[in-house]
């Protein structure tokens, strides 16, 4: 039997004696410290949430884990780590465009956000998005 994730979708299944380096545990460890770090969030506990994510290796977090450290690192004045993990996200994931507009209020220039993923200059509605946000 596979333990399941919320979206439910079998993440481990019978596996050999390698299984534990496998992707399916990596991520669910992930999913696993995200939540946690969702508890600690909840409880107000904002430096342990962190904790929890960082002790994370940076290949391993996921693009939700990630996102939630860059908010608590933005949250917590640390704008310079808070941009550095949303290119991180955007790189990882053309479509985060949250990771894109959360750059740009840390005044990260929209030429630099656009220049991470090279199909984003092509997407006028979102260069003029940008472009507003970076002016406010």
């Amino acid at each position: 039997r596979g333990a399941r994730s919320g979206r439910g979708s079998t993440r481990m299944g019978i596996a050999g004696p390698g299984a534990l380096g496998s992707t399916d545990m990596r991520d669910s460890d992930c999913d696993l410290k995200v939540k946690i770090a969702q508890c600690h969030l909840a409880l107000k506990e904002t430096r342990q949430a962190m904790t929890v994510l960082e002790t994370m290796m940076v290949r391993q977090r996921s693009v939700a884990a990630n996102m939630l450290l860059a908010r608590l690192y933005a949250a917590s004045g640390t704008e310079r780590g808070a941009a550095a993990i949303y290119k991180e996200v955007l790189r990882a994931s053309p479509i985060a465009f949250e990771a894109a507009l959360e750059l740009v209020r840390l005044a990260v220039p929209v030429d630099d956000v656009l220049n991470l993923q090279p199909g984003l200059q092509n997407q006028v509605w979102l260069v003029q998005l940008l472009e507003a946000h970076y002016a406010a």
